[in-house]
Parts: structure tokens; C-alpha cells; sequence
């Protein structure tokens, strides 16, 4: 299942930094959230790929690749359900993905995540 998963995010990373509507659509739940947890702001898809398309025809799309160094995968015990941290270093997340799987995989939320360290108990 993590396998599959990889795909899909391989395929999402991918059609994002290229600025493919139609593929997003495709990788992204009907109901994804964005979650900008500095600014306090959640967005939902409705503009979304119209903005993406937009900005790709008038060449302004250039999203930035953060630097990240861990990646750690935590899937539910039914492994449909998994949460993606991404981490620039062992102590701070960067950002989460949340993917479902229920004919393919999908995110149904991204959240950038405050930059704060993670404290371990």
C-alpha cells in the first residue's frame, strides 16, 4: 500500500511544480483543505485550479521545493488513512499531507505547519 501511495505522491509532486490542473484534479480529494497555520488560514479547492491555470498561462507559476530531509509515512491500522510529515530536520515538520485511500489514493489536506520545534515528552 505504501508503494501505491509513493505513486500518487510522486504523480501529485510532480503535476503541482508543473502546474497541471487536470492531474491535481485527479490526485486531489473533491473536499482537500489547505491549512496555512501561521496566517490562521484554510482554503478549500474551489478556485484553486483555475488560479494554478492561470497563473501557469501567464507564467507565474513557480512554486518552490522546500528542502526536506525526512520523510515519515503513519498509516491507520485499516491503511486507507496515512499522514505525511515532512521534515527539513529531525525536530521540526514543515509540512503534513493527509492521504485516504478509497479507489486510489488522494490528499485531502496539506498543511503548512507553523515553524516550531516538535516536543518529545
Amino acid at each position: 500500500m505504501q508503494d501505491l501511495l509513493e505513486q500518487s505522491r510522486t504523480a501529485w509532486s510532480d503535476a503541482y511544480y508543473r502546474g497541471d490542473s487536470e492531474q491535481l484534479q485527479h490526485h486531489e480529494h473533491p473536499d482537500l483543505h489547505i491549512v496555512y497555520e501561521a496566517k490562521g488560514i484554510v482554503e478549500s479547492n474551489i478556485n484553486r485550479y483555475e488560479q494554478i491555470a492561470h497563473a501557469v498561462k501567464n507564467s507565474v507559476w513557480k512554486p518552490q521545493k522546500p528542502s526536506i530531509e525526512i520523510e515519515e509515512f503513519e498509516f491507520n491500522s485499516t491503511m486507507d488513512r496515512c499522514i505525511v510529515r515532512l521534515k527539513p530536520h529531525e525536530n521540526l515538520i514543515l509540512i503534513q499531507e493527509t492521504w485516504i485511500f478509497e479507489q486510489s489514493w488522494q490528499l485531502i489536506e496539506l498543511r503548512f505547519c507553523q515553524k516550531k520545534p516538535i516536543l518529545h515528552e
